[in-house]
C-alpha cells in the first residue's frame, strides 16, 4: 500500500505546484535546486513502481473504471494521469511510446492532456503534432485553450522560458484576459519551480517586465501577478538579491499603481 501512497503524494504535488519544492525547501533548510532534484528523483523512484503494471495498481487499490460516466471513471482517470507522470519521471523510455500511443487513442481532453504533458518534456515527434493537434480541436473552448497554454508553461524543459515568451505573443494570449493571463504567466511563474527560479534569474526578470506591462492595463491583476515574489526572503542569498532587485525596479517604475506599490512596498519591508 505504501508503495501506490507514494505514487499518488507525488504526483498530487506536482498536480498543484504553487509555492511548491522550492519554497518547501528553503523553510527546510534546502537551496531551491537540492529541493527540486529530491522532489523529481521521489517521483522517479514512484514511476519505477508503477511502470511494472499500472493497470492492475490502480485496480488493486479500488480505483477502476467500471462507470463510464460516473465518479469511479473520474478517479480512474486521475489516477491514470498519476501514474503516467510518474512513469516519465522515472525516465523510461518506453513511456515515450505509451503516451504516444494514448494520445493518439484519446476520445477525450483528460486523456490526451494526460499524455501530451508528458510528452512535452521529451524530444519526441509527438510533441509538436500533439500540441498542435490539441490546439485545432480545441481552440474553440476557452477553458480547455487555457489549459493549452499552462500545460506549455509547466514544462521543465530548459527552452520553457522562451515557448512562453513565444506564447506571450500568440493570437489568442493577452495580458487583458484574466484567466489566459494566469493560464500563461501565473503558471510559468507560480507554477514552474524548476524554471521560475532558475539561477540566472531571468524569470525573475520576465515576471518584473510582465507586471509592468500589465500595471498599465490592470493594476488589481498586476497585483496579483507581483505577490508572486512575496517568499522572496526564503530562498538563498542569490535569489533573494535577484527578486529583491526587480521588487525595488518595480517600485521605482514611473506611475506605479497604489495596488502594486502596496503589495511591493509590503514584501520589501516584511
Amino acid at each position: 500500500m505504501y508503495k501506490c501512497l507514494l505514487v499518488l503524494a507525488s504526483a498530487a504535488a506536482l498536480k498543484r505546484p504553487q509555492r511548491g519544492l522550492a519554497v518547501r525547501g528553503g523553510e527546510l533548510g534546502l537551496d531551491a535546486d537540492t529541493a527540486i532534484s529530491v522532489g523529481t528523483k521521489l517521483m522517479g523512484l514512484s514511476g519505477i513502481y508503477a511502470y511494472v503494471s499500472p493497470k492492475e495498481n490502480l485496480d488493486k487499490y479500488g480505483v477502476t473504471k467500471t462507470d463510464q460516466n460516473g465518479l469511479d471513471n473520474m478517479r480512474w482517470a486521475g489516477a491514470q494521469q498519476i501514474t503516467t507522470a510518474a512513469i516519465f519521471a522515472a525516465d523510461s523510455e518506453k513511456a515515450i511510446g505509451r503516451a504516444s500511443q494514448q494520445l493518439a487513442e484519446a476520445n477525450n481532453m483528460t486523456d490526451a492532456q494526460a499524455a501530451l504533458v508528458c510528452l512535452l518534456e521529451t524530444e519526441a515527434p509527438a510533441r509538436e503534432s500533439g500540441l498542435s493537434d490539441f490546439y485545432e480541436r480545441w481552440q474553440g473552448v476557452p477553458v480547455v485553450l487555457d489549459k493549452w497554454f499552462s500545460m506549455q508553461a509547466l514544462c521543465s524543459r530548459e527552452d520553457t522560458l522562451e515557448r512562453v515568451i513565444e506564447l506571450s505573443r500568440h493570437p489568442d494570449f493577452s495580458l487583458r484576459n484574466p484567466n489566459r493571463l494566469r493560464s500563461l504567466v501565473g503558471s510559468f511563474c507560480a507554477g514552474n519551480q524548476v524554471r521560475f527560479h532558475q539561477a540566472d534569474g531571468v524569470g525573475y526578470a520576465f515576471l518584473g517586465q510582465a507586471v509592468r506591462e500589465l500595471d498599465e492595463l490592470n493594476p488589481q491583476q498586476a497585483a496579483r501577478m507581483v505577490s508572486i515574489f512575496n517568499p522572496w526572503r526564503r530562498f538563498d542569498a542569490d535569489r533573494q538579491a535577484l527578486m529583491k532587485a526587480e521588487l525595488e525596479g518595480i517600485l521605482a517604475q514611473p506611475g506605479v499603481s497604489k495596488p502594486v506599490f502596496e503589495i511591493v512596498s509590503r514584501a520589501l519591508s516584511d
